[in-house]
Protein backbone atom coordinates (compact mmCIF):
# COMPACT_ATOMS: atom_id res chain seq x y z
CA UNK A 1 0.00 0.00 0.00
CA UNK A 2 1.31 3.43 -0.86
CA UNK A 3 -0.91 6.22 0.35
CA UNK A 4 -4.01 6.22 2.50
CA UNK A 5 -6.75 8.77 3.01
CA UNK A 6 -6.69 10.76 6.25
CA UNK A 7 -8.12 9.20 9.38
CA UNK A 8 -10.83 11.90 9.41
CA UNK A 9 -12.07 10.74 6.00
CA UNK A 10 -12.17 7.10 7.10
CA UNK A 11 -13.81 7.99 10.44
CA UNK A 12 -16.54 9.96 8.66
CA UNK A 13 -17.09 7.09 6.22
CA UNK A 14 -17.44 4.52 9.03
CA UNK A 15 -19.85 6.83 10.87
CA UNK A 16 -22.04 7.08 7.77
CA UNK A 17 -21.94 3.30 7.40
CA UNK A 18 -23.09 2.90 11.03
CA UNK A 19 -26.14 5.04 10.32
CA UNK A 20 -26.78 3.17 7.06
CA UNK A 21 -26.61 -0.20 8.83
CA UNK A 22 -28.92 0.93 11.62
CA UNK A 23 -31.50 2.38 9.22
CA UNK A 24 -31.31 -0.69 6.97
CA UNK A 25 -31.95 -2.87 10.02
CA UNK A 26 -34.99 -0.68 10.75
CA UNK A 27 -34.01 0.08 14.34
CA UNK A 28 -33.74 3.28 16.31
CA UNK A 29 -30.65 4.57 18.05
CA UNK A 30 -32.41 3.71 21.32
CA UNK A 31 -32.80 0.07 20.25
CA UNK A 32 -29.17 -0.11 19.14
CA UNK A 33 -28.27 1.39 22.50
CA UNK A 34 -30.08 -1.39 24.32
CA UNK A 35 -28.30 -4.01 22.20
CA UNK A 36 -24.82 -2.55 22.69
CA UNK A 37 -24.78 -0.64 25.95
CA UNK A 38 -23.65 2.50 24.09
CA UNK A 39 -25.96 5.44 24.84
CA UNK A 40 -28.36 6.62 22.13
CA UNK A 41 -26.85 10.11 22.44
CA UNK A 42 -23.36 8.69 21.80
CA UNK A 43 -24.65 6.68 18.82
CA UNK A 44 -26.15 9.89 17.42
CA UNK A 45 -22.80 11.67 17.86
CA UNK A 46 -21.06 8.80 16.06
CA UNK A 47 -23.53 8.90 13.18
CA UNK A 48 -23.15 12.66 12.83
CA UNK A 49 -19.36 12.31 12.82
CA UNK A 50 -18.97 14.34 16.00
CA UNK A 51 -17.09 11.55 17.79
CA UNK A 52 -14.83 8.76 16.56
CA UNK A 53 -15.87 5.15 16.97
CA UNK A 54 -13.48 3.04 19.02
CA UNK A 55 -12.79 -0.36 17.43
CA UNK A 56 -14.34 -2.21 20.37
CA UNK A 57 -17.52 -0.15 19.95
CA UNK A 58 -17.53 -0.87 16.23
CA UNK A 59 -17.27 -4.55 17.10
CA UNK A 60 -20.38 -4.18 19.32
CA UNK A 61 -22.26 -2.37 16.55
CA UNK A 62 -21.27 -5.00 13.99
CA UNK A 63 -22.53 -7.79 16.23
CA UNK A 64 -25.76 -5.96 17.09
CA UNK A 65 -26.43 -5.17 13.42
CA UNK A 66 -25.41 -8.67 12.26
CA UNK A 67 -22.64 -7.44 9.96
CA UNK A 68 -18.95 -8.29 9.74
CA UNK A 69 -16.71 -5.43 10.79
CA UNK A 70 -15.29 -5.35 7.28
CA UNK A 71 -18.72 -4.21 6.00
CA UNK A 72 -18.19 -0.82 7.66
CA UNK A 73 -15.11 -0.29 5.47
CA UNK A 74 -16.47 -1.61 2.17
CA UNK A 75 -16.33 1.17 -0.38
CA UNK A 76 -14.18 3.35 1.85
CA UNK A 77 -12.06 5.90 0.02
CA UNK A 78 -8.63 4.57 -0.73
CA UNK A 79 -5.61 5.91 -2.52
CA UNK A 80 -3.64 3.51 -4.69
CA UNK A 81 -4.19 0.46 -2.51
CA UNK A 82 -3.18 -2.70 -4.28
CA UNK A 83 -5.75 -5.47 -4.53
CA UNK A 84 -3.46 -7.61 -2.34
CA UNK A 85 -3.42 -4.83 0.26
CA UNK A 86 -7.18 -4.46 0.08
CA UNK A 87 -7.61 -8.22 0.50
CA UNK A 88 -5.39 -8.14 3.60
CA UNK A 89 -7.51 -5.33 5.04
CA UNK A 90 -10.73 -7.26 4.45
CA UNK A 91 -9.19 -10.41 5.93
CA UNK A 92 -8.01 -8.43 8.95
CA UNK A 93 -11.42 -6.92 9.66
CA UNK A 94 -13.17 -10.24 9.07
CA UNK A 95 -10.78 -11.82 11.57
CA UNK A 96 -11.55 -9.05 14.06
CA UNK A 97 -15.24 -9.83 13.79
CA UNK A 98 -14.50 -13.35 15.07
CA UNK A 99 -12.90 -12.08 18.29
CA UNK A 100 -14.51 -11.25 21.60
CA UNK A 101 -14.47 -7.76 23.10
CA UNK A 102 -11.52 -8.50 25.43
CA UNK A 103 -9.43 -9.68 22.48
CA UNK A 104 -10.41 -6.58 20.47
CA UNK A 105 -9.32 -4.38 23.38
CA UNK A 106 -5.93 -6.12 23.51
CA UNK A 107 -5.40 -5.58 19.78
CA UNK A 108 -6.49 -1.96 20.10
CA UNK A 109 -3.96 -1.35 22.90
CA UNK A 110 -1.25 -3.09 20.87
CA UNK A 111 -2.00 -0.91 17.85
CA UNK A 112 -1.90 2.19 20.04
CA UNK A 113 1.48 1.12 21.43
CA UNK A 114 2.82 0.55 17.89
CA UNK A 115 1.68 4.00 16.79
CA UNK A 116 3.20 5.60 19.90
CA UNK A 117 6.51 3.79 19.27
CA UNK A 118 6.54 4.89 15.62
CA UNK A 119 5.95 8.51 16.67
CA UNK A 120 8.66 8.28 19.33
CA UNK A 121 11.13 6.85 16.80
CA UNK A 122 10.25 9.58 14.30
CA UNK A 123 10.79 12.31 16.94
CA UNK A 124 14.13 10.78 17.96
CA UNK A 125 15.31 10.62 14.34
CA UNK A 126 14.28 14.24 13.81
CA UNK A 127 16.15 15.34 16.96
CA UNK A 128 19.18 13.35 15.87
CA UNK A 129 19.18 15.02 12.45
CA UNK A 130 18.87 18.45 14.07
CA UNK A 131 21.72 17.78 16.50
CA UNK A 132 23.86 16.58 13.58
CA UNK A 133 23.09 19.80 11.74
CA UNK A 134 24.05 21.80 14.84
CA UNK A 135 27.33 19.86 15.13
CA UNK A 136 28.12 20.64 11.48
CA UNK A 137 27.47 24.37 12.08
CA UNK A 138 29.69 24.33 15.16
CA UNK A 139 32.51 22.71 13.18
CA UNK A 140 32.18 25.25 10.35
CA UNK A 141 32.20 28.17 12.78
CA UNK A 142 35.22 26.76 14.68
CA UNK A 143 37.18 26.36 11.46
CA UNK A 144 36.77 30.03 10.54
Amino acid sequence: MLATPSSDVIDAFVCRRLREARLTAGITAATLSLRTGVSAKQISKFELGQNRIHISQLWLFAAALDRPISWFFEGAPTARVSSAGKNRQVEFFDALSQLNIAQIEIISRMAGALVAEARRTHRQARRHRRSGEADDRDLREASR
